[in-house]
């Protein structure tokens, strides 16, 4: 698990307590002083407990209070307690001047540590000390926020997550008490041993701890759940400061704790037995795998896009414009089937894309003009005008009739050989509907006639020229051919009932007046009754054809 601070508050060490009780502003020991950004000094009334904020310990003002606590209990002197609890940005210096003889029952001051008391443990712990001031009793050390209880302790006695140790250090000597009665020294050279050197990572003699070197010792071995257990500056104790207690609900998972709030750990939906998905974390700090999925199951679960036949995204969801998605292997959305009209690429159900005409030009094609072959711009086919195509208009209807069920066509004997390329009728369609266009081929204006091409187009609703969009066909001179479209929705079809337009130049040749046709003149699995146009009847198309 990865380092993390300590939860603000889980510590209530160094003399700051948020605990409620007695209302210390009744205290003729409290002293309260305002600090802010700047810094500044604060002293218990009896000058032993100092705390020395630097510039920019503290963001914005505080009322930091001292008064002395008989709880909890110490090995020497007095507990104080300190308000508020904040953390700092600078660590606070903490000094601590004993009132007591520099030597108390055979402990020396530099054998004594300073302490925070942590409510959550129950015991006290102690700050890495900077410095300690043997004639005048006192030590120094730092915290990095103001904590509920600070106190003096003998290193490695008491209650605490220090270890065991004996003294640094001994009383001094006083030559006036040697018995030898100021006998001369001996100035014989000895050989001496230097001691444990404290910083060198390697924890020896009367060490606790140095550097990196803790042992054995965890913060699970020091009563914790989980965090990072340091040694304090002088090797003298364990520094419990990056040390966590597992609370469900603080946002950090520790110990035992799978997860909690958004600190999963180390799970995952790979570790928990799923191949996709993101895990979560349930409000009782177990995880939630309902974000995690399974490819396979034909259920779309985790981060799959789809799974078997389970498939929603469609191209144009995608931002595509044309053909088909699938599901890989992996549950993701193929999207190699859909195409994009635009991107020089053929791809989707494209015929063409800009300059991509797969090599077609229009001599393949078997047109005999070899101009530049083009796409139309809808992809779906090419733009034939550079073949020498031309669009020729036949009727423009003064009678019209709105009916359904019906088939209309113009009959046209081909004057010549080239391709039909496309052609269009003139309706006005109620409400979207399917329109069926048929090309039929006969040798005889009674057939028999055989389908050569038919394309289903879903259009209207409006008045317009609705295209076929069919393939080429190939026109040969002399054959008769019926260009026709049939629905069987509500439209509206025009004619021409002057006979302006009979023998209109169709292109592959003139629409011929008794060559219409008013029901299909063969197979079609559309039914639609025979219509009541008369032979001199033109309906108004657009054919595009070239040779």
């Amino acid at each position: 698990m990865s380092t993390r601070l300590p939860r603000h508050g889980a510590r209530a060490g160094i003399l700051l307590l948020l605990a409620t009780g007695a209302c210390a502003d009744e205290r003729e020991d409290l002293v309260r002083k305002t600090i802010g950004p700047s810094g500044g000094l604060i002293s218990s009334h009896d000058d032993v407990l100092t705390l020395v904020f630097q510039p920019g310990a503290l963001d914005r003002e505080y009322d930091v209070e001292i008064f002395p606590s008989d709880e909890p209990p110490l090995i020497f002197g007095q507990a104080y307690r300190v308000k508020p609890d904040v953390e700092l940005a600078v660590d606070v210096e903490v000094t601590y001047r004993r009132v007591l003889p520099n030597n108390v029952d055979g402990v020396a001051v530099a054998a004594i540590r300073l302490d925070d008391y942590t409510a959550q443990m129950g015991h006290w712990v102690a700050l890495p000390r900077l410095s300690i001031d043997e004639p005048s009793g006192s030590v120094l050390a730092s915290d990095h926020q103001l904590s509920l209880y600070y106190g003096m302790l003998e290193r490695g006695g008491g209650s605490t997550s220090a270890g065991t140790s004996g003294p640094t250090s001994g009383p001094t000597s006083d030559p006036t008490d040697d018995p030898t009665g100021g006998a001369t020294a001996s100035t014989t050279d000895e050989p001496t041993t230097a001691g444990p050197t404290c910083g060198d990572d390697v924890a020896e003699g009367d060490e606790v701890c140095d550097g990196s070197d803790l042992g054995d010792n965890t913060c699970q071995a020091e009563g914790f759940d989980g965090g990072e257990l340091a040694c304090a500056a002088d090797c003298s104790a364990f520094d419990t400061r990056g040390c966590l207690m597992a609370v469900c609900g603080d946002g950090i998972a520790v110990g035992d704790e799978p997860c909690d709030g958004i600190d999963v750990a180390d799970a995952t939906c790979m570790s928990e037995g799923f191949d996709s998905g993101t895990v979560a974390c349930n409000d009782d700090c177990t995880i939630d795998t309902a974000g995690c999925g399974i490819c396979g199951n034909n259920q779309i679960d985790g981060a799959e896009g789809c799974d078997g036949a389970w498939l929603f995204e469609t191209c144009q969801t995608l931002g595509y414009d044309s053909g088909e998605t699938s599901c890989a292997v992996d549950c993701t959305v193929d999207v190699t089937g859909c195409g994009l009209c635009g991107n020089d690429t053929i791809d989707g159900t494209e015929f063409c894309d800009g300059l991509d005409l797969s090599g077609t030009t229009c001599a393949a094609l078997g047109f005999t003009a070899a101009n530049d072959l083009a796409c139309a711009e809808s992809c779906a086919t090419y733009d034939y005008t550079g073949c020498g195509v031309q669009v020729y208009e036949v009727s423009a209807g003064s009678s019209m009739l709105m009916a359904s069920n019906r088939f209309r066509g113009n009959g046209y004997i081909a004057a010549s050989t080239g391709l039909l390329t496309d052609f269009e009728v003139y309706l006005d369609v109620a409400a979207p509907c399917d329109l069926d266009f048929y090309v039929w081929e006969g040798p005889a204006f009674g057939g028999p006639h055989v389908q050569v091409a038919r394309t289903t187009v879903t259009a209207g609703p409006g008045l317009n020229y609705y295209s076929a969009g069919i393939p080429l066909v190939p026109i040969t001179s002399g054959l008769y051919y019926i260009l026709g479209v049939g629905w069987n929705c509500q439209a509206t079809y025009y004619w021409d009932s002057t006979g302006t337009y009979a023998g209109a130049d169709g292109g592959l040749g003139a629409a011929h007046v008794g060559y219409t046709d008013n029901s299909y003149p063969g197979a079609s699995d559309m039914y639609v009754p025979p219509g009541n146009g008369g032979p001199a009847t033109v309906y108004p198309q657009r054919v595009h054809y070239g040779t």
